[in-house]
């Protein structure tokens, strides 16, 4: 799944959320920055509506 425009760090980046069989991460398209879900931080989904 992405999230346009949702980097916590870039602030401009594409998030993809998905898994793998060491769990499910996100990971920014532009910049590179990625989170699994075992970190003790939550992600929180911008959302916008055009």
């Amino acid at each position: 799944m992405l999230y346009l425009s949702s980097c916590p760090k870039c602030k401009k980046g594409t998030i993809e959320y998905t898994e793998d069989k060491q769990g499910k991460y996100i990971q920014c398209l532009m910049c590179g920055y990625n989170k699994n879900s075992n970190s003790k931080d939550t992600f929180k989904i911008k959302s916008k509506i055009s």
